[in-house]
């Protein structure tokens, strides 16, 4: 078998159907879908068992008790028997061809990971907005260095986002899983630990998989996928690959020049929160005072980016 696709869902009764159908209407057939209901309280557990009656690739996992995607997608693998392990969220889709032009692809140019671009969408609107990221070349290699340029505080797409498939020898190799303490950026911390085996990893910038924004462009309404950033995390999936590497590593540099980023919006984040309170109860005086002291978390409210992503440039080498 091909792949095993893991898709952790929590209380995704109403989105779940149309990410399955998306699977159903693959035209590259070798695979199994393993949908693991994280303690849902609503009918997902029932609308994915209905799926497995129908279709005998669908397989049902049930945690006994809510723990997260990290924990979700590592129940998942214990159970996989593809070569390839292959991503998907619940409120996510794939477009027909994906699987068949990723294995194409990793076949033609003898990789180990690769992702594709993703096509920004709109839940509430049901509208496609476009890319998440722009290349100059078709295949880009795929490495720690630009996985953190296009990632953190100040981006409007983050490479993090990416659902790349994997040899699922990778993590057998080398004793790798999803952190499950991780309820954030648990994706970015095993990506850069793959990388960190040597893997040949590369982005394509054809764009094949749906995602769904956390608000959408069009409708401008927040979807259920919303999700709370939590820098106290990053930081720390930060510092632990950055212990990985020695001094001097460019890599190291880059992890570091990504959790700078994080440190300073988390140290922000309650100044900001402060002077949006102190504006709304209109003191003004009080006001003024905070902004003399912490001028530079006053311009970021003024200059807040758009709630949106759009595209985002994506350093591009050419992968060979």
């Amino acid at each position: 078998m091909r792949y095993s696709i893991l898709i952790p869902a929590f209380n995704s009764e109403r989105k779940l159907a149309r990410t399955l159908d998306s699977l159903c209407r693959q035209s590259f057939t070798d695979w199994e879908a393993l949908i693991i209901d994280d303690a849902s309280t609503d009918g997902t557990a029932a609308l994915a068992e209905a799926y497995a009656m129908r279709d005998s690739r669908f397989q049902v996992v049930r945690r006994p008790g809510n723990a997260g995607p990290a924990a979700a997608r590592n129940a998942g693998i214990e159970l996989a028997r593809g070569e390839w392990i292959a991503l998907l969220d619940a409120d996510d889709a794939y477009l027909p061809d994906r699987l068949k032009r990723l294995t194409e692809i990793s076949e033609h140019a003898g990789l180990d990971m690769v992702a594709d671009n993703l096509l920004l969408y709109d839940l509430v609107a049901d509208s496609i907005v476009g890319p998440a990221f722009s290349a100059d070349c078709a295949l880009s290699k795929w490495t720690i260095e630009n996985l953190c340029e296009n990632d953190g505080p100040g981006r409007q797409s983050h490479t993090g986002w990416l659902k790349p498939v994997f040899r699922r020898r990778l993590l057998e190799e080398n004793n790798l899983r999803y952190r499950d303490a991780f309820r954030v950026g648990e994706d970015f911390l095993l990506y850069a630990e793959l990388m960190l085996t040597g893997c040949r990893a590369a982005i394509l910038n054809e764009a094949l998989y749906l995602y769904t924004t956390p608000t959408g462009a069009v409708s401008g309404q927040r979807s259920t996928s919303q999700t709370v950033v939590n820098n106290a995390q990053l930081l720390a999936s930060s510092d632990i690959l950055i212990g990985m590497l020695p001094q001097g590593d460019q890599r190291r540099e880059a992890l570091l020049g990504r959790r700078a980023r994080i440190k300073t919006a988390h140290y922000r984040e309650p100044l900001k929160a402060d002077m949006v309170r102190l504006y709304k109860s209109r003191k003004l005086l009080s006001l003024a005072a905070r902004t003399i002291r912490h001028p530079a978390a006053f311009r970021d409210i003024l200059l807040a980016q758009p709630p949106v992503p759009g595209p985002e440039k994506l350093r591009a080498l050419p992968f060979s």
